[in-house]
């Protein structure tokens, strides 16, 4: 064993040669200091095979003359012949050089990030978090902080109570439990729940918190709906003290509106002539490269629409991947004069309006009643139309004793109150 790794290091020779006068060969050999191991014979063949270090046998000249035998190199084996042979094609050794480091660089990198146990919030929305706060995929993981991670989600998250950070492997494992809607409620501030728009008190069912108005009355923006103060009562219906609350229940606000919108007779509008350039964009490291076409140049034009396509060139893997490409497209156009007619007209202005509608609704709004026309005026045409909508208050402000105090107990203190 000693042999094979300090002839492996220094380099050691596979040798054979005729039987001839071996005997003798081989006590020179001993009586000169210098060491073979691993004698064979092959009767067969008439031949001896032993083994010797790279040093010694060019020491074998003198002694094999004599002897009147010839030692022949059957095989070279240890580091020196490895460092020759990797001269000779020093392509493949830095190939298998650079494939080892990149092995070692990359699997000291976060590759995924895993959330599970969120209902509430999405896995989307906890990641893009996670991004602001330099956690994100290809990140370095040799000193995540797991424990600042964990306080971040939850000073962040009113609705998560626990989360659990691990990595493992090459992936980062959040594990997050949400809370209840008692305990979200019981976690937050005191506050008063007020009215975010003008409008009639449809319904308030109060679950935390002194109701101030009833059901069908109108109020205007800020009033108060739901205090935060809940008054302690005694025996003798005296007021002990007051505690102070987030307040919560269901309100509902019914409001009317009026839209108006006006769309001229005339419009000017684009039209593309069919001339366009395409260049290639190449981001790398935050240095733009282009790739274009010179047969295809546009004369200098400020009317020319920008088209990209593309992007991030690993999208999967991290949204700061340092490489993104893309097509920009050069589309010149004209502006023309065109003249709608009383249809084309209308379709836009009803296209506006149901984009409008689905505005507000993204925002909360439900939307009970409407009405809509479209009449000719002056130069062009206007819409108008009629929206009662139907919103759930969520609008907290600070308590303010002395605002509540003005407003007066309208409603009940707890209960369903319409």
């Amino acid at each position: 064993m000693v042999h094979k790794i300090t002839g492996w290091i220094f380099g050691f020779l596979n040798v054979y040669m005729e039987y001839g006068e071996s005997r003798r060969f081989i006590n020179l050999c001993r009586n000169n200091g210098i060491e073979i191991w691993n004698i064979r014979a092959d009767r067969e063949k008439g031949i001896i095979w032993f083994c010797i270090r790279l040093s010694d046998f060019w020491k074998l000249h003198h002694i094999a003359k004599k002897c009147h035998v010839f030692p022949r190199v059957y095989r070279r084996i240890g580091f020196p012949f490895l460092l020759t042979a990797a001269k000779k094609n020093i392509n493949m050794v830095m190939g298998i050089a650079i494939f080892f480091i990149m092995l070692i660089v990359f699997s000291s990198r976060i590759w995924g990030i895993e959330i599970s146990g969120q209902s509430y919030y999405t896995e989307e929305n906890i990641v893009d978090y996670l991004d602001t706060k330099n956690i994100y995929c290809g990140m370095y993981g040799g000193n995540i902080d797991h424990e600042k991670i964990e306080k971040q989600i939850r000073k962040h998250y009113d609705g998560i109570g626990w989360v659990s950070v691990n990595k493992k492997g090459s992936r980062l494992l959040v594990n997050v439990r949400e809370m209840t809607k008692d305990k979200i409620i019981t976690k937050k501030k005191p506050a008063d729940l007020v009215a975010s728009d003008d409008g009639k008190v449809i319904s308030i069912v109060t679950s935390a918190g002194t109701a101030k108005v009833r059901k069908g009355k109108k109020v205007k923006k800020g009033k108060v709906l739901i205090s935060g103060i809940v008054s302690v009562v005694g025996d003798n219906d005296e007021v002990i003290r007051k505690l102070k609350v987030r307040a919560d229940g269901i309100v509902l606000l019914k409001n009317e509106e009026l839209y108006t919108d006006y769309y001229k007779r005339v419009q000017k509008i684009k039209e593309y002539t069919g001339r366009k350039k395409v260049v290639y964009k190449i981001t790398a490291f935050k240095k733009d490269f282009f790739i274009h076409n010179p047969l295809n140049d546009l004369e200098t034009s400020k009317k020319c629409a920008i088209l990209y396509d593309g992007g991030c060139v690993c999208p999967f893997l991290t949204k700061r991947f340092p490489v993104s490409f893309r097509r920009v497209i050069f589309a010149k156009y004209a502006y023309v004069r065109k003249k709608y007619s009383p249809d084309e007209a209308a379709a836009e202005l009803k296209y506006k309006y149901k984009d409008y509608i689905r505005k507000k609704e993204k925002t909360g709004y439900k939307l009970v009643d409407s009405s809509f026309m479209v009449d000719s005026e002056g130069t062009g045409y206007k819409a108008t139309g009629k929206l009662v909508w139907l919103k759930r208050q969520t609008h907290y402000e600070k308590i303010r004793q002395k605002r509540n105090m003005k407003n007066g107990n309208n409603g009940n203190s707890s209960g369903n109150t319409g």
